[in-house]
């Protein structure tokens, strides 16, 4: 503003003085003009006098030599670029012009002038004056007044922007300053403009004190409340934070409480379900001991029956193995009845071998007795094996029998302890039957209160929510508030007051 300001300023003065320059400036060339006009022109007069002088007695006299010497030399002033001479009669006599003439617009031509001596025209000649000289004095002239007046119009400015920036620009530039600091965020409310220079700008910076020393009340004030408005927020936060954390502490208890409560809920309900199931599994496991008592009563009748069968065969393998004693015997006898037969066949052969031809067909009986006595000696051999085996066997089954007839026994009593166990056991499951339905009963209410605690829970504990949220929100708030406390006391911190 204040660079546009000073421009301004500037800007104005020069085009002032420019347009004084100009009018100046357009009235010297205007004067300078006439005055070198007048002086050519009276340049002029002189040289044509001058002219009618040096031509009279040449031209009386026709010394051509004479007259063409004299417009030579006329020729070379810078007044004349050409000058043709003639006689009364129109006959031309002298002739000079210069080389380089000056433009037409600067050429000035006096045609026909007489030349009259004691009344009479003697000769006449044509001369071109030329202003070239008295243009380039007006040139220079007008040149070194613009210069002059260029020098004058910047030493003007120069002066003007001096007292401008002394007088105007510092003391707007220092209020300008002080207001800019300020703007920023900051500055020294303490800091006065000087208002003893009496003019528009000491009314203006005691304008501005005026408004400073009103911002300096303001901002003390706004500093006091900011401090005291700080101590409060900060108190509101502290008591939003504890809020905030009783009530989340609350949340996660109740969240407990709520877990402890289902799964006591879940618990009840599955000690309900698994009573259920084992008041089930206790019947049937009543109804199986009462069939397993049935099944070893069965069970005893059948072993003592398998006893008695035992015992039995056990005697018939006694008789089975006196038997087979016996067929050794008889055997032993056949075994004899076989080694004697087979003797007295070999003793038949003999005699039959003495006998000669008439033995022949003994002999051939005592070879077939002889054959069947050995078959039967084999044979016999091989029954005495089989039945060794079979006494060896019998002997076995006599002992098998024996310690069978013991386990079967002892079956028999441990049925019996199994009787005594299945009906002692009976009892009890009759016992845990009676306690299992209790247990379910007591399962079942404890499910019903839990149920209903837990939707007292849930409901405090979407109460809770709700006061946890609106404790966050408001400690969100208190802490934005803060914040923007905080900001406000930052920038009013950056007042000197």
């Amino acid at each position: 503003m204040l660079r546009s300001l000073s421009f301004k300023l500037m800007a104005a003065m020069a085009a002032l003085m420019l347009t004084v320059a100009a009018i100046i400036l357009a009235a010297s060339y205007t004067y300078l003009a006439r005055q070198q006009q007048s002086n050519f022109e009276q340049e002029v007069d002189r040289n044509l006098e001058l002219i009618n002088s040096s031509l009279l007695e040449p031209l009386f006299a026709y010394d051509f030599q004479q007259l063409e010497a004299i417009a030579e030399s006329l020729v070379n002033t810078a007044l004349i670029d050409q000058l043709e001479i003639t006689d009364h009669r129109g006959k031309a006599m002298a002739d000079a012009q210069v080389s380089d003439q000056a433009a037409p617009g600067n050429q000035h031509r006096r045609d026909a002038v007489e030349v009259i001596r004691d009344g009479d025209v003697i000769g006449r000649y044509n001369v071109v004056f030329s202003s070239e000289q008295m243009a380039q004095v007006l040139s220079n002239q007008v040149s070194l007044g613009v210069i002059m007046v260029v020098a004058l119009l910047v030493a003007a400015l120069f002066t003007l922007a001096l007292l401008v920036r002394r007088i105007v620009l510092k003391p707007l530039n220092l209020i300008t300053d002080n207001l800019s600091h300020i703007a920023e965020g900051g500055g020294d409310l303490t800091r006065r403009l000087p208002t003893d220079s009496g003019d528009e700008i000491a009314h203006l910076s005691h304008s501005y004190n005026r408004v400073i020393d009103q911002i300096a009340a303001i901002i003390r004030g706004v500093v006091e409340v900011t401090n005291t408005f700080d101590e409060h927020v900060q108190q509101m936060n502290q008591a939003s934070n504890d809020s905030s954390h009783s009530t989340d502490e609350q949340l996660k208890q109740l969240e407990q409480a709520s877990t402890a409560i289902n799964q006591l809920s879940a618990s009840a309900e599955e000690v309900a379900r698994s009573s259920g199931e084992t008041a089930e599994r206790t019947r049937d496991t009543h109804d199986a001991s009462s069939r397993g008592v049935s099944v070893v009563q069965s069970s005893q009748g059948n072993i003592q029956r398998l006893t008695q069968q035992i015992e039995q065969t056990a005697d018939k393998i006694t008789l089975l193995k006196d038997s087979s004693q016996n067929i050794g015997k008889v055997i032993e006898v056949i075994r004899a009845i076989a080694e004697q037969t087979n003797l007295l066949a070999l003793n038949a052969a003999i005699e039959a071998a003495r006998a000669g031809d008439q033995g022949r067909g003994f002999a051939v009986v005592a070879d077939e007795v002889r054959t069947l006595a050995q078959r039967t000696q084999s044979s016999t051999e091989e029954i005495e094996q089989i039945v060794l085996q079979l006494q060896t066997h019998a002997d076995e089954a006599h002992d098998a029998m024996e310690q069978n007839t013991h386990w079967a026994q002892q079956t028999v009593e441990s049925g019996k302890e199994v009787q005594q166990v299945l009906e002692s056991v009976q009892a009890h499951i009759s016992t845990i039957n009676d306690m299992n339905h209790q247990v379910a009963t007591a399962a079942e209410e404890q499910s019903s209160v839990a149920s209903e605690v837990n939707r007292f829970i849930e409901s405090v504990f979407a109460l809770s929510g709700k006061v946890s949220d609106n404790a966050r929100s408001m400690r969100a708030s208190s802490d934005e508030l803060l914040q923007e406390n905080n900001e406000l006391q930052r920038r009013m911190h950056n007042f000197k007051v």
